[in-house]
């Protein structure tokens, strides 16, 4: 896995250039409850983005690799 450097990102949008090389379902624990959610990812260069279904435009969380 890559380092990460600073503090986490803030969500942005992702850059519609960048190809995404894979998209899809996971599964994702939550922090407080524990409990699993579903949520749709995309892979775009370095960045991971997940949305709370295909159809949302703005990313819950950005991660960097």
């Amino acid at each position: 896995m890559g380092e990460q450097t600073g503090p986490p990102s803030r969500p942005s949008s992702p850059n519609p250039q960048e190809r995404v090389v894979k998209c899809g379902w996971l599964k994702k624990q939550r922090s407080i409850m524990k409990n699993w959610q579903q949520r749709w990812f995309v892979l775009r260069g370095d960045q991971l983005f997940y949305y709370k279904d295909e159809e949302e435009t703005k990313p819950q969380v950005k991660l960097l690799f």
